[in-house]
C-alpha cells in the first residue's frame, strides 16, 4: 500500500469509501478537513485506488485522530495499522506529545485495534454518540520525546 497525503482530487474516492462505513462522514465534512490547515489527511492506495484513509488534527503539542477507515473489501489485512504507523511517525517528527481519540464503547474491534497500537483509556463521555446512542471512550497514546 502506498501512503500519501490526500488532496481534493481524492474526494470522490474517499466519499465512496465512507459510504461503506458504519459512521460515514458527509462530503462537506471531508471537504472541510481537506481545507483545514491543521489537518493531516492520509490515504492508502492500492493499484491507484484509495482503499483506506485517516484524518487527524495537530495542534502542537497534541493531536487528535478523528477518523480511520478501510474499505470493507480490504479489512483485516493490516492497512489500518500501516496508516496509523505512518501518522504516528509524522507526529513524532513534529514533536507531538499525545494523540487522543474517541471511540464508541461498544466498538470492540476498534478498541482491540487501538489497544494493540498502544492507546490507553483516559476517560468516558456518556451518550456522546448518536444512532445508536453510545458512550465515547477517550483514548490516548503518549510519545517519548528525543
Amino acid at each position: 500500500m502506498n501512503i500519501r497525503p490526500l488532496t481534493g482530487d481524492d474526494l470522490p474516492q474517499v466519499v465512496a469509501l465512507e459510504v461503506e462505513n458504519p459512521s460515514p462522514w458527509s462530503i462537506p465534512l471531508v471537504q472541510e478537513e481537506l481545507e483545514n490547515p491543521r489537518a493531516i489527511l492520509l490515504g492508502g492506495e492500492v493499484h491507484g485506488r484509495v482503499i483506506a484513509w485517516l484524518s487527524a488534527t495537530f495542534i502542537p503539542p497534541e493531536a487528535e485522530l478523528l477518523k480511520i477507515a478501510v474499505s470493507a473489501s480490504c479489512r483485516r489485512r493490516g492497512y489500518a495499522d500501516l496508516l496509523l504507523a505512518d501518522l504516528l511517525e509524522k507526529l513524532v517528527a513534529r514533536q507531538c506529545t499525545t494523540l487522543y481519540l474517541e471511540v464508541r464503547s461498544r466498538n470492540l474491534p476498534a478498541l482491540k485495534f487501538y489497544q494493540k497500537n498502544g492507546f490507553l483509556k483516559r476517560g468516558k463521555r456518556a451518550s456522546y454518540f448518536d444512532d445508536p446512542i453510545d458512550d465515547a471512550l477517550v483514548l490516548c497514546r503518549e510519545f517519548e520525546q528525543k
